[in-house]
């Protein structure tokens, strides 16, 4: 997923371009201190994701905004701003969400697993689409794929992506999982269980190739089912 950043602050682009760079599936193309220069590379440069603060020096993040989508009509826009007032603003335009600073890693996380399971199996990486895992639900889940056979980091790892699979149309919200796999316990042990447990997971799927496989989003999960062929689940 290729992204944009526009701030007036050369130290918040740095600080995005550290963050956004530990998000896997990300590629940032440009960082702009400026609407002008912005704008002329949309004119040339396919972009999916553009962060944009909508109070810059001198210009209006709103208008460069709008400017921006009529020439990529399909561009995401996110604000990233210090006033919690302009989401209004943001929502009227379409953009795809509105972040106040400071800016944390698992609120920018957020935002692109959004956009991911907005745009659903055209979200998948090209290597994920040319790698799949086959699963055998007969006599004990096993599954491989072109890399080898899966092994699982721990059995909660290996139990989750089976739940998953079994939810894989509509996938599976936060609480249900805590429900259904940590006996209805929803402490903050068990919370940290299953961020460890999704962790593993997506590690094993990182493995075998599919990077993206697994979407997070509005505290639900779901695998996408392009990367997965199974007999029984």
């Amino acid at each position: 997923m290729r992204v944009m950043l526009i701030d007036d602050e050369k130290a918040m682009l740095i600080i995005l371009r550290r963050l956004l760079s530990q998000i896997e599936g990300v590629t940032i193309s440009g960082s702009f201190l400026n609407g002008a220069d912005a704008l002329d590379w949309v004119r040339s440069e396919a972009v999916d994701i553009a962060f944009v603060d909508i109070q810059m020096a001198g210009e209006d993040g709103i208008g460069l905004a709008k400017q921006m989508q009529a020439i990529r009509r399909n561009l995401k826009i996110v604000f990233v701003t210090s006033h919690k007032e302009y989401a209004l603003d943001a929502f009227e335009l379409g953009a795809v969400d509105d972040i106040v600073k400071p800016v944390i890693l698992e609120r920018l996380t957020q935002t692109i697993e959004r956009v991911a399971g907005e745009r659903g199996i055209s979200a998948t990486s090209e290597e994920d689409a040319a790698n799949r895992l086959t699963v055998n639900g007969l006599g004990g889940m096993t599954a491989h794929s072109r890399h080898g056979d899966v092994k699982w980091i721990s059995g909660k790892s290996a139990e989750l992506f089976a739940y998953l699979l079994m939810h894989r149309h509509k996938g599976a919200a936060r609480d249900q999982i805590l429900e259904d796999l940590f006996d209805g316990l929803t402490n903050r042990q068990t919370n940290v269980f299953l961020n460890t447990a999704v962790y593993q997971l997506r590690k094993t799927l990182k493995f075998h190739g599919l990077k993206t496989a697994l979407v997070s989003l509005n505290e639900r999960y779901k695998l996408h089912s392009v990367a997965v062929d199974a007999d029984r689940a």
